[in-house]
């Protein structure tokens, strides 16, 4: 989508170079993601877009993973009129620790991130909410995966842009000496 996308190369999202991903493995783009959080505009501009595909789904929460989930979810959950929650990480497990008000087990939620590369973080999002609630779908503002990573939900993304990820031991770009930059949490 042309409009997104423009959105992105503002906040100057998409960068190149060889880059170490939380996952472990080496790319060499990387989605600067917190670009988007430092613009609210930006973020609500890609929420209003993505409501047309969220209207479709039933959800009343929207749960967010540590970090960047956070202000996604958020900001669904604000366009949307809906309550929201978040899942902090503990122990490499993904764990609702707050008492949050008017939360109901039971209810419909929809689980908000801002980038998907391998599933992993996602799918330990989605075993922890799935215990106490139906998980509606999954919304990303970018799906970067190789692979179509299959849920179990509907899974909706504003940009899919599949990148090329290595094992450190094939990297080519290790092969070739390019620097290694370790962006983002790690």
């Amino acid at each position: 989508m042309k409009e997104v996308e423009k959105i992105l190369e503002k906040a100057n999202v998409i960068v190149k170079g060889h880059f170490l991903l939380s996952s472990g493995l080496h790319s060499d783009t990387y989605f600067e993601k917190f670009r988007i959080f430092q613009y609210p505009e930006y973020l609500e501009k890609l929420i209003k877009i993505s409501k047309k595909f969220l209207k479709e789904l039933e959800f009343d929460y929207v749960a967010g993973g540590e970090k960047g989930g956070f202000f996604v979810a958020y900001e669904i959950a604000r366009q949307f009129k809906k309550l929201s929650f978040y899942l902090e990480k503990s122990e490499n497990k993904f764990l609702i620790k707050r008492n949050f008000d008017r939360i109901e087990k039971g209810k419909r939620v929809l689980i908000a991130d801002d980038v998907l590369t391998t599933g992993h973080s996602i799918s330990e999002i989605l075993k922890e909410v799935s215990k106490d609630f139906i998980v509606s779908g999954i919304f990303v503002i970018i799906d970067r995966s190789e692979e179509k990573i299959k849920f179990n939900v509907p899974l909706i993304y504003l940009y899919k842009k599949s990148v090329k990820n290595f094992l450190p031991e094939e990297c080519p770009l290790c092969k070739n000496n390019i620097p290694l930059i370790r962006p983002g949490s790690k």
